[in-house]
């Protein structure tokens, strides 16, 4: 399924039965890792799962360019573009 990652929205997904499974996952999780390319960051949906406060490292790819890596790194998240 589709998800997408917004400065403003956090992480998203047009299925909330799909966000309420991964609201609940990042919830109990130790550590949580987002692992998406660039493309992810262009929009978001419906149904918000997790706040990027929420998350604790992105790992994406090296196209989603150093002034938005800069944004989502100053809401506490760390990034590594690989």
């Amino acid at each position: 399924m589709s998800c997408g990652c917004s400065v403003a929205k956090g992480l998203t997904t047009p299925d909330p039965a799909e966000a309420a499974v991964k609201r609940a996952m990042i919830a109990c999780a130790q550590r949580s890792v987002l692992l998406a390319d660039h493309t992810k960051f262009a929009g978001s949906y419906l149904a918000r799962f997790a706040t990027l406060s929420e998350i604790d490292m992105i790992i994406t790819d090296m196209e989603i360019g150093p002034d938005l890596a800069a944004t989502l790194a100053a809401s506490g998240t760390e990034i590594v573009r690989a």
